[in-house]
């Protein structure tokens, strides 16, 4: 069964800054956090960072339940980062996480 968008993961390597995997695939949500865990499992238990909008809510709660090295918001206004309990990240045009692999 064919759903929506395709879902992905994708694996950076902090060492070399350069791409591991990437994995993409249309595939229903509870499948996905399954299929994410399993690539973080293969890659030394690395930390996941979904979406958490619209299915990604539910996805992010799965891997959170199920493994827990998940992907927190970093809130920055008082000048120093405090981890939030906000699992995951929003790709609003006001919030876009800035990752570096250094």
């Amino acid at each position: 069964m064919e759903h929506g968008d395709e879902s992905v993961w994708f694996v950076g390597n902090k060492k070399t800054n350069r791409t591991a995997c990437v994995y993409n695939h249309k595939i229903p949500p509870d499948e996905f956090s399954e299929d994410g865990i399993l690539v973080a499992n293969f890659y030394n238990q690395a930390m996941i960072a979904p979406e958490n909008k619209g299915y990604g809510y539910g996805v992010c709660q799965d891997i959170y339940k199920q493994y827990g090295n998940i992907y927190r918001n970093i809130k920055t206004k008082t000048g120093s980062q405090v981890e939030t309990k906000d699992l995951g990240f929003n790709t609003n045009k006001y919030h876009v996480p800035k990752c570096s692999l250094k």
